[in-house]
């Protein structure tokens, strides 16, 4: 129930952002706006109405098992839909470019008392519009859809697809990250029944020394010291995914080996960086004892899943090792100065707040700093001027 009055919550602020806008900036012209939004092959169309300048009504499409690219469904969608309307509009906004709408727009537009036009704007009013009918699109699916059945499904078909000897309800994924060697870290993100669980959320820094960007030495280490422990807490996962291919897949199957740790499934994910179809890179997913990688649907359930583990590991991973680099920066930066110890670093950056302010800093500023003398004042002055 809490769930149900969350999304109808959202539904509401959409509905009233929605009539707030056309109020005041009308698009003065009959205009259909359109909208997709999907996870895996499940979908939601959303249809804004505009007549007389004014929004009539919103529609939602529920499509299931849907393996098409949005603008094949958007033009499947018009086709179907306004073939047969007397009440053509003057414009159909989408969201992204389609190839071919200006051949439906000849179509559709044949015999008819105004012509069609079929765009994707780039700004102004129209743009938001769109960008609404995305929000409302999310919301309805949200709406309509059982999330805890969807995800139930999603994994069933991971575990078919991968030949998983588990239900996968808890899966840990790990990302390492670093700049030629520098500041070398690693995450952990786990999901539980298919959902972010952030709370077992793990960030690592590489205690070992190794050759530059040895990304098989950081795995191996940051492996041994999760499931080390895991196994001694009996936590371990249903399913392990290491960002990376052949290689990666093998480093984790040693540390499970030497930790005789044998009932946690391991797969590798590597982006197949030779295929852009359509600017969506597919995923080879690689699999113990088998030669050949996977490679599962576009649009698939399990690829879904997948890519947004994956992708959450990258992104934590990322985002710790910015963190430790700029700490490092702060911390060389100021210890160059004569005179200045962890202590009056620590002093002036809680004073200041951050490097920048302290530059800009003056002398006296500086001196007012307990701790801080004239003589420390002036170095730090003459040191990062």
């Amino acid at each position: 129930f809490e769930k149900a009055q969350d999304v109808l919550t959202t539904i509401r602020q959409i509905e009233r952002t929605i009539e707030k806008q056309y109020v005041d900036t009308p698009l003065g012209i009959d205009a259909d706006c359109l909208a997709i939004y999907r996870e895996g092959d499940e979908i939601t169309l959303c249809q804004l109405l505009f007549r007389g300048g004014k929004m009539m009504g919103t529609r939602n499409f529920q499509f299931q098992n849907v393996v098409q690219e949005d603008a094949a469904i958007y033009l499947s969608f018009i086709f179907q839909h306004y073939h047969e309307s007397e009440d053509l509009p003057n414009e159909i906004l989408l969201p992204i470019k389609c190839t071919g709408t200006l051949d439906a727009s000849d179509i559709l537009s044949e015999g008819k008392s105004r012509r069609l036009n079929i765009f994707s704007p780039t700004r102004g009013d129209k743009l938001s519009f769109v960008k609404l009918a995305i929000k409302n699109a999310e919301a309805s699916f949200k709406n309509e859809k059982d999330e805890t059945l969807i995800r139930e499904k999603t994994l069933i078909e991971l575990q078919e697809k991968l030949r998983l000897t588990r239900y996968p309800r808890r899966i840990e994924c790990f990302d390492n990250s670093h700049i030629a060697g520098d500041e070398p870290v690693s995450s952990m993100v786990a999901f539980t029944d298919g959902a972010k669980d952030s709370k077992r959320y793990r960030k690592y820094k590489i205690k070992a020394h190794h050759d530059k960007a040895d990304d098989y030495a950081s795995m191996e280490e940051v492996l041994t010291r999760r499931y080390t422990r895991a196994k001694l807490e009996d936590d371990l996962p249903d399913l392990i995914i290491v960002d990376g291919g052949k290689g990666h897949l093998n480093i984790a199957r040693k540390v499970l080996a030497d930790l005789d740790i044998s009932i946690v499934d391991i797969i590798g994910v590597a982006k197949d960086e030779g295929r852009h179809d359509r600017g969506i890179t597919a995923e080879q997913i690689y699999i113990p004892n088998v030669k050949d990688s996977i490679i599962l649907k576009q649009h698939s359930r399990a690829l879904f899943l997948l890519q947004q583990i994956r992708d959450e590991a990258h992104r934590t991973a990322l985002t710790f090792h910015r963190k430790r680099r700029s700490k490092k920066t702060i911390k060389s930066e100021l210890d160059k100065i004569p005179g200045i110890g962890v202590k009056k670093r620590n002093t002036l950056l809680k004073h200041f707040g951050s490097v920048k302010k302290i530059r800009e800093a003056m002398v006296e500023q500086l001196a007012s700093v307990p701790g801080i003398s004239q003589s420390n004042a002036k170095d730090i002055c003459d040191y990062l001027s």
